[in-house]
């Protein structure tokens, strides 16, 4: 399965960012987390988003997005409406078969993460 738009990024199937995390990357997750932890920096995770097309994209959007949060860490979508691949208004099949649509499960997931969040009041 292929989370971006590169062929060559071919994933296992279904497998959830907690997954890759543990088999890819979490010493190295520990060791940002650890740093951000034990300093007065924050922490602010972009991510590439998953292509339209990508089986299970919302979940891999809100497994990301959960550990972000879960972390306590600054999270930003990318590509909103700056590439029709990522474009969570756009649905299809495949890169050539990419439509506008007004609701897509990739878009519930991001607004129901906003909705969690809440701007500060202005001092």
């Amino acid at each position: 399965m292929s989370h971006s738009h590169t062929p060559a990024r071919t994933l296992p199937k279904t497998p959830t960012p907690r997954t890759l995390i543990k088999n890819t990357g979490l010493e190295l997750l520990q060791k940002v987390r650890s740093r951000v932890a034990s300093s007065s920096v924050s922490s602010r995770s972009r991510y590439k988003s998953a292509a339209v097309w990508a089986p299970g994209a919302a979940d891999y959007l809100r497994d990301l997005i959960e550990i972000f949060e879960e972390y306590g860490w600054d999270w930003s979508y990318h590509a909103f409406r700056e590439s029709p691949v990522w474009d969570v208004e756009m649905t299809g099949t495949d890169r050539n078969n990419l439509r506008p649509a007004a609701d897509t499960d990739r878009k519930r997931v991001l607004l129901d993460a906003f909705r969690k969040n809440h701007r500060p009041a202005a001092e």
